[in-house]
């Protein structure tokens, strides 16, 4: 799911910040989606990335703003 991913990727750089594993030919799909998905966040800062995980949070569940 695109959304989940988009998730992971800034929740990946809001946490760690830029992607620093190399990318492999692994066959593992799922980790490879997840990681090209925070590779897509590179360059963002933490802060910034936070910020943008709580409007993507928002935006698919506002229930969720306090």
């Amino acid at each position: 799911d695109e959304e989940k991913l988009l998730f992971y990727g800034i929740f990946k750089q809001a946490t760690v910040g830029d992607c620093s594993i190399p990318e492999s030919e692994d066959v593992d799909w799922i980790k490879k989606a997840k990681t090209a998905a925070w590779r897509q966040q590179k360059g963002r800062n933490q802060r910034t990335a936070k910020e943008n995980f709580l409007v993507l949070l928002r935006r698919v569940g506002p229930e969720w703003d306090v």
